[in-house]
Formats: C-alpha cells, structure tokens, sequence
C-alpha cells in the first residue's frame, strides 16, 4: 500500500495539497502511524523521483486490518465538491 508520511512533507516544508499536485480530482485520506505499526505492519522508505515522501506499508494485509485502518482513516484533502451537475438523487 502505498502512503506518503505526514511527518515527512511537514519536514520538507509541504502542505497536504501539495501531495496531490497535478491531480487535481483526488483526495487525501490520513491514517495515524501507531495503528500501521500496531496491526503488525511496517512502514518502508520508497522515494519515487516525482514524491520523495513516499513510502510502503508491508505485511500481510487481512480483511480485518483494512477494515481497521478504513475505520480509523480521516479526511486530510477531502474530495472535490463535485458541484450541482454532478449530484446524484
């Protein structure tokens, strides 16, 4: 699974948003740390040339850790409005 450490844009001098740059209809979901590491999951370093921050969660993902880690997610860009001609209902 692939994430981009807060910690690490925030050292960097970054905001949020600027993890999305040219990908203007995305959004940006946060999942704390200690979770990752208390579902037995590790985090590993995997800069890419375009995101530097990046990085892996590794190990053995199972329904209820993703469950666990979807629960526990929150908003850090949430998605776009998609505006009155994109609503359903």
């Amino acid at each position: 699974m692939s994430v981009v450490p807060a910690e690490l844009v925030l050292a960097a001098g970054r905001t949020a948003e600027s993890v999305l740059a040219g990908h203007d209809a995305y959004a940006l979901a946060g999942i704390p740390v200690a979770l990752v590491a208390g579902l037995g999951l590790q985090l590993v370093p995997d800069p890419l040339p375009d995101e530097p921050a990046h990085a892996l969660v590794v190990g053995h993902k199972t329904q209820g850790t993703r469950r666990k880690m979807a629960k526990a997610a929150r908003w850090v860009v949430p998605p776009p409005d998609p505006g009155p001609h994109n609503s359903v209902g």
